[in-house]
């Protein structure tokens, strides 16, 4: 069955009409609401994606015009990535996204100014399979860019962002093939595909944009609800999470802060809320490299370490840390590894809880391990 007639210049318009209104959306966020620099990149990118297809649509037949339109979707390409870079505080310029915009607009004009008999194709024909080609490689590159993430796994919105750019690449192949004659450029749908896929990728970019601020509230929540309020310290719900990040490695240093209930009942309460938040502030300065601190209930912490050697260590240093203080206080510390077998940091807990206690029993401020 033939496919109902689509005009590509109604297309287009679609798409110009869209961007600027993301555009102004974007820009009206920063305005009203959170003042990121994000939105200005994607609100940038917006306009700058309208004023290209714009060009398209007056001045398409022009090399100087499509050199400039083909180098603006360069940058808007780059800025997407910037936009979720500037969002992360991330290094925002490198040579990937300078690069980008100097791609489209190199592929573009370097078959004008090369020798013909160097070229395949003529100039025109070889400037718009060069182009096609820069930008689909362009958007590999931005992909790529967003789905690195010093984090590991980049956020979904980032993952979101990238696989929408993906989602251009089959256009750009199909301009290629087209110019190159390996296609049948009589079948409208493969001429209207990068167009029709506009309409609906630039919905899933906006999405990703959108999806920064709510997945970093979702972050930040869910770290609300694992954090101890009066001291900052993971809370006991943070362990399974903890436990799961360490693997069936690590040790743990049990702490217990000595004669707790003689400090709230000699100096007050506030001044055992001190002495709560200057430990955990004392001992998270000190945690190796990957190390957390939970607070388990009242003046009893534990730091989890990556190795036993590290929990020693860090051991020792937080004995001589609170009779110097005002109130002065101490603990008495336990040191256990997680053995091979165990289920969870609970069996450890246990452990190094049995080696506290015979802290306890040989006159308090002193490990056991």
């Amino acid at each position: 069955m033939p496919l109902p007639p689509i005009d590509l210049s109604t297309l287009h318009l679609c798409s110009i009409l869209t961007s600027v209104a993301y555009a102004v959306m974007f820009a009206l966020l920063w305005v009203r609401r959170e003042r990121s620099a994000h939105l200005l990149h994607a609100a940038a990118a917006s306009l700058i994606y309208a004023v290209a297809l714009l060009i398209f649509v007056l001045d398409g037949a022009s090399v100087a015009a499509s050199a400039i339109a083909g180098t603006l979707i360069g940058v808007n390409t780059a800025l997407l990535v910037t936009s979720a870079r500037t969002f992360e505080r991330e290094r925002v310029l490198d040579r990937w996204t300078i690069g980008i915009p100097l791609l489209a607009f190199g592929a573009y004009v370097a078959p004008q100014v090369l020798p013909a008999e160097w070229l395949p194709l003529a100039p025109r024909a070889m400037s718009r399979v060069a182009h096609s080609a820069a930008l689909g490689t362009t958007t590999l590159i931005a992909a790529v860019l967003l789905l690195r993430h010093p984090g590991g796994m980049a956020p979904r919105s980032r993952r979101v962002l990238a696989w929408a750019l993906l989602g251009y690449f089959p256009g750009y192949v199909v301009s290629v093939a087209l110019d190159l004659g390996v296609t049948d450029a009589t079948f409208d749908a493969l001429v209207l595909l990068p167009m029709l896929a506009d309409q609906v990728l630039l919905g899933m970019l906006t999405l990703g944009i959108l999806g920064m601020s709510g997945e970093r509230d979702a972050s930040r929540l869910r770290e609300l609800v694992l954090r101890d309020a009066l001291t900052g310290a993971w809370n006991r719900a943070a362990l399974p999470t903890i436990a799961a990040r360490r693997g069936d490695a690590g040790a743990v240093v049990l702490i217990d802060v000595d004669h707790f209930k003689t400090i709230n009942d000699r100096d007050g309460h506030a001044a055992g809320d001190t002495v709560l938040r200057r430990l955990t502030a004392q001992v998270t300065a000190m945690l190796p490299t990957g190390g957390s601190l939970v607070r388990l209930g009242g003046d009893e912490f534990v730091a989890i370490c990556p190795d036993i050697s590290g929990a020693h260590r860090l051991a020792e240093a937080i004995l001589p840390l609170g009779p110097k203080d005002a109130p002065s206080w101490s603990v008495s510390i336990g040191v256990a590894p997680r053995e091979a077998g165990d289920p969870d940091l609970s069996m450890a807990i246990a452990r190094a809880d049995t080696l506290l206690y015979r802290a306890k029993n040989g006159g308090r401020n002193r490990l056991a391990a």
